[in-house]
């Protein structure tokens, strides 16, 4: 339970932060009651953005994934042939990471970092 509350409570403080974004939006703002996320997932508004975010997170020791970092040829799957909702989500999603791993502290850290970004 303290592990389920605790990536809950890193999610609710940091999405909140994220939806007064303007360069980055949340692919869930909310988040059901059921759910125990070890992400959030955020797309970039600019698609150039997404390896600008990333490096800039990553510059400030937060390290922020790519779900989907190798879409073509993994079986037999192409992003040429993809559909243009898929090829969207692929080149703006990145994820944040709020696992139980990291308090409310941390997560104020990624929110001031994910802040100056859209600033910038």
């Amino acid at each position: 339970a303290v592990l389920q509350n605790q990536r809950r409570e890193n999610y609710g403080f940091l999405v909140a932060k994220v939806n007064a974004l303007k360069s980055i939006e949340a692919v869930f703002p909310t988040m059901p009651d059921a759910v125990v996320p070890l992400f959030l997932p955020v797309f970039t508004v600019a698609e150039s953005d997404r390896k600008l975010l990333q490096d800039y997170l990553s510059a400030r020791s937060v390290y922020a994934p790519i779900l989907w970092p190798s879409f073509d040829g993994e079986k037999g799957l192409s992003l040429e042939n993809a559909s243009p909702t898929v090829k969207w989500i692929y080149k703006h999603i990145l994820c944040i990471p709020v696992d139980q791993r990291y308090g409310l502290e941390d997560m104020a850290y990624i929110a001031d970092v994910l802040t100056d970004f859209d600033g910038r």
